[in-house]
């Protein structure tokens, strides 16, 4: 890959923002009870072909599957997959087991050591973005098409263009209404899949970098709506805050050990005297242990300050 133009700085930091929070909402989900809970209640169900195609069905920001198009067609059928579907609508994600994931000592020993890199998450684990909420804002429907221009309404045709058709929420956000605008558009341009581009190291010429970046900006805006745009800045800053609080919410929840011995234990993690300091505050520390409490049960990558 040669020298970085604007579009490539462009679509790696969103990927970033992107990769980051996909982390630390699943380090989150992954110990909320009540997901630990439904996802206990969908081991291995016998599975019809109907069944699976449900579960498996393609999921975009277009077409995400709502609760009621998951209950409806599940529940009659199988209790344990209307419990998959409660953690679809719920979390956002198919269900994953929450055994999967670092243990907070790595987690916490790497982001102190600052050369921690998040995991590159596939378009699967996207998916958490990607489930319409209760109004739709805009899609595109049907595939495009040639439509005739005229000079008139009587008058026939002078040419063709290549035309689209979207449906758009007008009591939608104008914001997030031009963004998928700009994707429509810029979808129409390549021939490849746009999920495919995503986590391409080049994903090639300009319209299709163009594309991607629409992409990850309407991604974003899903992420935005998630936690709300008042509280979803992404500040990797605030990764060893999380760190902490992670490694902490788990002695005291997981391994049973009390506030004042698990800080002990959390200063001797510490090599570098100024990474420290923060943290030989008990208060800070407190706070960030009941705010990662807050973020596990509800799921989200919410602020690290009250």
């Amino acid at each position: 890959m040669g020298k970085m133009t604007s579009l490539d700085h462009d679509i790696k930091d969103l990927r970033n923002k992107l990769e980051h929070y996909c982390f630390w909402s699943w380090e989150y989900q992954r110990r909320n009870t009540n997901y630990k809970n439904l996802f206990s209640k969908t081991r291995e169900p016998q599975r019809t072909a109907e069944h699976q195609a449900i579960i498996n069905q393609p999921t975009n920001i277009n077409n995400g599957l709502i609760e009621e198009d998951i209950s409806n067609k599940i529940k009659p059928h199988d209790p344990q997959f209307a419990t998959a579907a409660k953690i679809i609508t719920k979390f956002k994600r198919k269900p994953r087991d929450p055994k999967i994931g670092l243990n907070s000592d790595e987690i916490l020993k790497k982001i102190i050591g600052g050369n921690y890199e998040y995991d590159i998450h596939t378009p699967e684990e996207l998916e958490l973005f990607m489930f319409r909420e209760d109004n739709f804002v805009c899609f595109q429907e049907g595939d495009i098409f040639t439509y005739p221009i005229t000079k008139s309404l009587l008058s026939r045709p002078i040419a063709e263009i290549n035309a689209m058709r979207l449906v758009i929420n007008v009591n939608g956000p104008l914001s997030q209404i031009r963004k998928r605008v700009e994707l429509a558009y810029h979808k129409s341009h390549i021939t490849e899949p746009i999920e495919n581009l995503l986590w391409k190291d080049d994903c090639g010429d300009d319209k299709s970098k163009r594309a991607l970046l629409a992409y990850l900006k309407v991604l974003d805006d899903c992420r935005m709506e998630r936690v709300g745009s008042k509280r979803a800045r992404i500040r990797p800053e605030l990764d060893l805050p999380r760190a902490v609080g992670l490694w902490m919410w788990d002695r005291k929840n997981i391994d049973g050990i009390k506030f004042g011995v698990a800080h002990k234990k959390l200063l001797e993690q510490f090599k570098n005297a100024a990474l420290k300091k923060p943290f030989r505050n008990l208060s800070t520390v407190s706070r960030y242990v009941r705010r990662t409490g807050i973020c596990i049960e509800s799921g989200e990558v919410l602020p690290m300050t009250d």
